[in-house]
């Protein structure tokens, strides 16, 4: 498997879709037993957090959820609970990606 087309997958949905997407893909590839992926999806999130002076959740949470909704509303006066469900639907396509590109 080639974990640095994974990593640019993975850098590129980040700034598509957000953290939260990717916090749902993670909990979904530990669930599948793909620890390997999931340590590429943490580094790109503390790359991400470290290199613009972020505070990220790193876990997907009550806590990470209401961060979104915070920052939804705040930035973009957008309604969390749309948001959320966006970043679900933002998760499965990512999932997608990752499949058709073989790596599950």
């Amino acid at each position: 498997m080639e974990l640095e087309r994974f990593r640019i997958i993975i850098e590129k949905s980040l700034l598509s879709y957000g953290f939260l997407s990717l916090l749902l893909v993670m909990e979904t590839l530990q669930e599948e037993e793909e620890y390997e992926l999931c340590s590429v999806i943490l580094s790109v999130l503390k790359e991400h957090s470290k290199k613009y002076n972020l505070v990220i959740p790193l876990k997907y949470n009550k806590e990470a959820i209401e961060e979104m909704k915070y920052n939804f509303m705040k930035y973009h006066n957008l309604s969390g609970d749309i948001t959320e469900q966006n970043h679900k639907q933002y998760a499965l396509d990512i999932l997608t990606e990752i499949r058709k590109e073989s790596y599950l």
